[in-house]
């Protein structure tokens, strides 16, 4: 794995976008598939409009799209926004969600001003547990557990909930992550 880049999220990468959501409904707040027409909106509405308050990027290993993600539902007057990252299936376990998340933090912080970010993982996504306790580990996160939060697969399910405030990482190195 080289150096990761951030790109601007475009047309193109749609469809990757739509197959690799649509195999992990377990981690997504809104748990249903979605086509080619839902995403096309998605895409005009919210990724395009220079109003919208989500900001997502196209992650790349060299000429490979691995990733996606960003901060989303972005309240501006406060500082806060939401972290989404969406790791393709056969990029997982290979560290680019860990970069990844870095390089969201970095634009987060650095470059939108923003003062906190906040996540949330769903306890039926068990990979996930494992790599955001990771993450909330390296960023000293606030962490509570968030009861009856996603309803899958005929059950409800908790939720590990975190945020990253801006200072608990001050002075950090992108390289060293």
């Amino acid at each position: 794995m080289s150096e990761l880049r951030l790109e601007v999220l475009e047309r193109h990468h749609m469809e990757t976008i739509i197959i690799e959501r649509n195999k992990v409904l377990e981690v997504l707040r809104t748990p249903y598939r979605i086509n080619g027409d839902m995403q096309e909106t998605y895409f005009i509405d919210t990724i395009c409009n220079r109003n919208s308050t989500t900001r997502y990027w196209a992650v790349y290993d060299d000429d490979k799209f691995v990733a996606m993600g960003g901060v989303e539902n972005i309240i501006w007057e406060n500082g806060l926004a939401e972290l989404s990252v969406l790791v393709f299936e056969k990029y997982r376990k290979q560290g680019y969600g860990k970069q990844a998340v870095a390089m969201f933090l970095d634009n987060a912080f650095n470059y939108l001003g923003l003062e906190n970010v906040y996540g949330e993982c769903y306890l039926c996504n068990s990979i996930g547990v494992v790599f955001w306790k990771t993450i909330i580990k390296k960023y000293k996160a606030y962490k509570t557990i968030l009861p009856n939060r996603k309803y899958y697969k005929g059950k409800y399910w908790d939720s590990i909930y975190f945020n990253i405030k801006k200072s608990n990482i001050n002075g950090w190195d992108l390289q060293s992550i």
